[in-house]
């Protein structure tokens, strides 16, 4: 079982090395660096044969289409690599594993055709969950202004186009296909089968990204999306009736969002364990130290 780990990261170097300790030593890892940010001491901390930085780096903005161009140069680069993997996972620099290797490796075996990602239809969701995804979210941006009055600007002509009736369609038409846009999160797990289609499907349909590229955090919405409308729908995650929770919808990832993502401590072990989740999000260094040193221990993992 050959795993690829693709890992985003902007902060916390020290963390980044100890999340790749922690994995599989026979995996590969490609990490993106927020050009926003220095990648000299992720390097420096992150040094070895099995780790891949991509010299493509792109500036991040939470929210924003640039979060699915770091991620699709991510899967390129995976699919580009001559290792053959069995698995490619999605993490970010602020993950860590809760389980032991040869469990996860088990896991991923026992489960080679599962694909984990998770999604759900927004078409006859209620209000108040579409509503953000309705709005239509201009994309300029202007150099010669700092990142705060981009983002104001953005704002802005945010709310001038929602006074003018301007609405996102939750259909969007790809050839002489139309879709239906799912939802799901940034964390997820899939085939290689499943990346290769995904990867050709943007590049045959440029309209696909066109369309999410003014949408509201399209990095959760393009993935789900592709994975949904492909051979491979059958054995994704398809969550039906009402949405409930952004955690429901992270099928491998332990994470304790209300309203914003909590860092775990130590206090958290039991509900960790407790989840049956392989990964948990989001652990910093000086803050989770004792719950990592615990998860490296084994403590409370079933045999």
């Amino acid at each position: 079982m050959k795993i690829a780990y693709l890992i985003p990261t902007y902060t916390d170097p020290e963390h980044l090395a100890r999340l790749i300790r922690a994995l599989d030593k026979d995996a590969e890892f490609f990490v993106h660096v927020d050009a926003k940010v220095d990648e000299t001491p992720f390097r420096r901390a992150a040094e070895a044969g099995n780790v891949h930085f991509l010299e493509r780096r792109f500036r991040v903005l939470w929210g924003d289409i640039s979060q699915v161009y770091y991620q699709r140069e991510l899967l390129t680069a995976c699919m580009n690599h001559p290792a053959r993997f069995d698995r490619i996972c999605l993490l970010s620099g602020q993950d860590y594993p809760l389980w032991r290797n040869d469990r996860l490796l088990r896991f991923f075996r026992e489960n080679s055709g599962r694909e984990f990602v998770a999604g759900i239809r927004l078409e006859g969701q209620r209000k108040n969950v579409v509503r953000n995804y309705r709005i239509y979210r201009p994309p300029v941006w202007i150099p010669l202004l700092s990142v705060r009055n981009n983002i104001r600007m953005r704002v802005l002509l945010r709310h001038l186009t929602a006074l003018c009736g301007i609405r996102k369609p939750l259909r969007l038409r790809a050839g002489d296909r139309e879709l239906s846009v799912y939802k799901g999160t940034d964390w997820w797990s899939c085939t290689p089968a499943l990346a290769g289609w995904m990867l050709d499907e943007l590049r045959r349909y440029p309209e696909i990204l066109r369309f999410f590229r003014t949408m509201f955090v399209p990095s959760e919405l393009v993935w789900p999306t592709l994975a949904f409308h492909s051979p491979f729908a059958g054995k994704a995650l398809l969550q039906e009736g009402d949405y409930t929770s952004l955690a429901d919808l992270t099928p491998l990832h332990f994470i304790d969002y209300h309203p914003l993502v909590k860092v775990l401590d130590e206090k958290d072990l039991h509900r960790l364990r407790e989840s049956g989740k392989p990964f948990a999000r989001k652990l910093v260094t000086g803050c989770s130290d004792s719950l990592m040193d615990r998860l490296d221990r084994g403590e409370g993992e079933p045999a």
